[in-house]
């Protein structure tokens, strides 16, 4: 039952950590926010779900917690800097910094580790192509031999073939994965099925 709910805005609930985020977000989000140039909240909600912070985070939530801990920061730096001025820099550069820093990396990884399993899922689902399987099958037959992660993607991929087309399927997944050489592989099977291309 736990796994079954969600917030108000359709996120899936997380056992109290995105309650505590909306409560410590809410006043910035609603009297600090509107007055500030924003970034990208397209290209910022494209990194929460590839860091796999969407569950716990909107675009918004992230700004709002960026700028709390970037107080906190100064906060703590400006507080300590009597007792050490190296312990000020210290408890100021970990907040400052280190919120965006763990962010950043998530991306990285979650990229890295995509981008590593790349040859292997077009290895898998290789052979399914060669029998002329089309490819919204050939991946969803292939999905229990893939990683983790090419597995998550690979889900919705199927879903959205189903639900849309394949050409919009493999625009969306575009979309999502900012990996240069994968968009590139799917934007030619997109062009080969837009041919008639086997």
């Amino acid at each position: 039952m736990r796994q079954l709910k969600f917030t108000e805005d359709g996120r899936k609930s997380s056992d109290g950590t995105a309650e505590m985020i909306d409560t410590v977000t809410t006043p910035i989000i609603k009297y600090l926010l509107p007055k500030l140039r924003m970034r990208d909240k397209d290209k910022l909600k494209k990194d929460l779900k590839m860091a796999g912070w969407d569950s716990n985070f909107t675009p918004d939530q992230y700004i709002a917690m960026d700028i709390i801990l970037k107080i906190v920061g100064v906060v703590l730096g400006g507080l300590l800097f009597n007792v050490s001025w190296q312990m000020a820099l210290v408890w100021f550069a970990l907040p400052f910094f280190g919120f965006g820093f763990f962010f950043n990396n998530s991306i990285k990884e979650k990229k890295k580790k995509i981008f590593n399993e790349f040859p292997n899922f077009i290895r898998i689902i290789q052979g399914y192509l060669t029998a002329g399987i089309p490819l919204s099958k050939a991946v969803e037959e292939a999905l229990p031999y893939m990683s983790l992660e090419w597995k998550a993607m690979m889900r919705d991929f199927v879903i959205n073939t189903n639900l849309l087309s394949v050409q919009d399927a493999i625009g969306k997944l575009n979309d999502e994965v900012d990996i240069f050489e994968i968009q590139e592989f799917f934007s030619l099977d997109r062009l080969n099925i837009e041919q008639r291309i086997n």
